[in-house]
């Protein structure tokens, strides 16, 4: 029995429990955001919520590393499935929508879903083909989530051709 099988009946059976967890953790968020509504009022709190909220929402991730779907249990090890979705990932940065920016809109997170089957060293090369590369106090481990931020040079965007007139 293959890891990712395991992982997916792992998933379906945890799954409305996180699911669960997440919303009890939100409302309970919520409440306190109102509380701390009151608190903005004071000068320099707003800033520290601001990064304890972060920190807090941070902290419980919606969709686990760990978690894997039928369309990754179907193509388990192969690579081109995996490189094609992790060049659409890249498009679609490249287009502006993306879900997983940070706030100040510099620092993209590329969950480990992306890039299972791949060697790190192929992700890495990608996302500087792309014009991505780790920021500079980013750890890049294999089997997480890495954090991309956008290279000044825009030569390296394959997305952006020229054609001469």
């Amino acid at each position: 029995m293959s890891v990712l099988l395991l992982r997916l009946v792992a998933t379906v059976v945890y799954f409305p429990v996180h699911a669960a967890f997440v919303a009890v953790c939100f409302a309970v968020f919520l409440a306190f955001t109102l509380f701390a509504e009151l608190l903005s009022w004071i000068p320099g709190v707003e800033r520290a919520w601001d990064k304890t909220a972060d920190a807090c929402l941070n902290a419980i991730p919606m969709w686990p590393r760990w978690f894997v779907t039928v369309p990754e249990l179907r193509h388990e090890g192969d690579a081109a499935f995996y490189r094609a979705r992790l060049q659409r990932m890249f498009e679609h940065w490249q287009g502006g929508g993306t879900r997983w920016v940070k706030r100040n809109g510099r620092v993209f997170v590329l969950r480990v879903h992306k890039y299972r089957a791949l060697p790190l060293d192929e992700v890495l090369r990608t996302a500087r083909a792309y014009g991505y590369e780790p920021g500079p106090s980013a750890a890049v481990v294999p089997g997480r989530d890495i954090a991309l931020r956008r290279i000044a040079d825009p030569a390296a965007d394959p997305g952006k051709t020229t054609t001469p007139h």
